[in-house]
């Protein structure tokens, strides 16, 4: 009789875990350490001023516009894909991935809302694409026709170089090319004076101390 009601109470226990993990899939182990796609696709319900406010927030972005009909459009998405094990590493000046592009895709064949999304951002072709750094467009394509993953790789790869050479403070080679007197200068005029000229040098790629501003 014991034997029998722990069997009972075994199988109600079984009964209970499987509807659990069929009704919150998130948490079976399977899925519970998956990771972001590399490819975010767009939903109908997304204008273009949460598409460029996500694009203002992310250091490298690309957009994608395609299409079912256009066959070239599936290989394209698979290279692109593919890109993702390109960033694993990062760079010299940042956390690993430090240059992983934000990639957005959009189908514009799925609804008029997502074709109209499209155009208003620019891209009139399937397939095409713009390469954007903290929002502003750096390239784009010009003809679907020449749309391949090797261009696109090609001005991700540049576009995060520029990043970095904005972004990396080169080491100063004197210790009195700010101040002159090896000084650290104390007054808030002259600090917001240095911290100008660090930001001109850097920008500009010419030698000079860089400022921290902590």
């Amino acid at each position: 009789m014991a034997l029998m009601s722990l069997l009972v109470r075994t199988t109600i226990l079984l009964l209970i875990t499987q509807r659990l993990t069929l009704a919150v899939p998130n948490y079976s182990h399977q899925n519970r350490f998956k990771m972001p796609a590399f490819l975010r696709y767009v939903r109908e319900d997304e204008d273009v001023s949460s598409i460029q406010d996500e694009l203002s927030k992310s250091k490298i972005s690309l957009v994608v516009a395609v299409a079912s009909f256009e066959r070239r459009c599936s290989s394209i998405l698979n290279g692109i894909q593919k890109l993702e094990n390109e960033y694993d590493s990062g760079t010299c000046c940042g956390p690993p991935d430090a240059s992983k592009p934000n990639v957005i895709v959009i189908k514009t064949d799925e609804s008029d809302e997502l074709e109209e999304l499209a155009i208003e951002l620019g891209l009139n072709d399937v397939p095409s694409y713009q390469i954007y750094r903290d929002g502003i467009v750096l390239g784009s394509s010009e003809r679907a026709a020449d749309v391949n993953v090797d261009t696109i790789r090609s001005q991700l790869k540049s576009a995060a170089a520029a990043t970095a050479a904005v972004s990396c403070c080169p080491p100063s080679t004197s210790s009195t090319s700010c101040c002159p007197d090896g000084s650290a200068p104390t007054d808030a005029a002259d600090i917001l004076k240095l911290v100008q000229k660090s930001y001109a040098n850097t920008v500009n790629g010419e030698e000079g101390c860089c400022v921290s501003v902590q």
